[in-house]
């Protein structure tokens, strides 16, 4: 009869409707996963990317190290993306430059153009830094110039003592011992003594 048939073509028609949201459940799982692994991908690249900046923090307090930099914690210098903690060296001002200055001159990783830039960023005003670095393309970390990734995305890794002077050098212990001293004229007697007698 007519019933049988109707059945039959309503179940027809049915099986698209049934089908289609399978597929559509199945997109939904797909889209799910699909984002479980994207977030997951996200994750591992931020581990990634902190896995670097330790590396690099780490490198830059070797440098700092090695010039006898005491940093003082809570204490900041400079500006804008030159802030960094205050620090004082061990090292006497003429000795600090010169090693300051050696830094420089040694840096032969990387590229010569953007090393040109940092040193002359961390040579200016905290204005015209902000504006060297945007203009060089260079991407900050924690948006300070001491880490950072160049145009080409190689990394990049300035010691505090290269963007800002310590808050103090060691002083040089002959002035100190100068300025100690009273300037009172102290007068000292003298005995020869020769074969056992006064001379």
């Amino acid at each position: 009869g007519c019933g049988d048939n109707n059945g039959e073509d309503d179940a027809e028609n049915n099986r698209p409707v049934a089908q289609q949201r399978r597929g559509e459940h199945q997109n939904v799982n797909s889209q799910r996963t699909r984002a479980s692994v994207l977030e997951g991908r996200q994750q591992e690249a931020r581990g990634g990317d902190n896995a670097i900046y330790d590396t690099a923090e780490a490198n830059c307090k070797e440098e700092e190290n090695k010039l006898g930099c005491r940093i003082l914690e809570g204490v900041f210098v400079g500006e804008g993306i030159k802030k960094t903690h205050a620090y004082e060296t061990s090292l006497k001002e003429a000795e600090f430059q010169e090693k300051k200055e050696l830094f420089w001159k040694t840096r032969t990783q990387g590229n010569e153009l953007t090393w040109a830039t940092l040193r002359l960023i961390c040579e200016s005003d905290a204005e015209l830094a902000k504006d060297l670095a945007k203009d060089h393309g260079l991407k900050l970390h924690k948006d300070s110039i001491r880490i950072c990734f160049g145009p080409r995305g190689e990394l990049y890794c300035l010691p505090i003592y290269v963007i800002n002077n310590p808050s103090k050098y060691e002083c040089d212990v002959g002035a100190a011992l100068q300025e100690d001293v009273p300037s009172e004229t102290l007068t000292l007697k003298m005995k020869l003594v020769q074969n056992d007698q006064a001379v």
